[in-house]
């Protein structure tokens, strides 16, 4: 298993004024090597950090890890962890051409978190789970736990 290309999360991103659900909010761009990886879009008083990654998640529950990306954490203007989201926020995450060969085509590529000792796999279901066209997976989220990892798999 092959982890690179992690977020340096050591500075806080910039909010860029934008617009999501109707609502006015703020897009946070997390980069590495000069491009954009992460995308946060949330409502305007939330703000998108990113914390260190660990290093001892593994596989699990037909999820195999192939490159941990961020820690997320939203937290509000009294820098406070929210969890819950009456406009959820959308969460963009750039999948490579390596992670769809590790996967084993771009069909195959899996996006989760780290919530109680397992990986959840977001899904279109519950999560508005896509592969866009531009190399970005897609999630919108109406609850969120305090810091998780968010990791690309198969």
């Amino acid at each position: 298993m092959a982890i690179k290309k992690t977020i340096d999360g050591s500075v806080e991103p910039s909010g860029i004024p934008t617009t999501l659900a109707g609502e006015v909010t703020n897009e946070f761009k997390f980069n590495a090597g000069g491009v954009t990886h992460v995308s946060v879009k949330a409502k305007q008083g939330h703000k998108a950090v990113s914390k260190a990654l660990p290093n001892n998640l593994a596989s699990d529950n037909g999820f195999t890890l192939d490159r941990l990306v961020i820690n997320l954490m939203i937290k509000d203007q009294k820098n406070a962890a929210v969890t819950n989201f009456t406009t959820p926020f959308e969460l963009r995450i750039r999948y490579t051409p390596e992670d769809i060969s590790t996967a084993g085509g771009k069909d195959k590529i899996k996006l989760a978190y780290w919530k109680a000792g397992k990986w959840v796999v977001f899904n279109k279901t519950d999560h508005n789970f896509k592969l866009e066209d531009n190399d970005f997976a897609l999630v919108e989220l109406s609850s969120w736990p305090s810091d998780p990892p968010i990791a690309i798999g198969h």
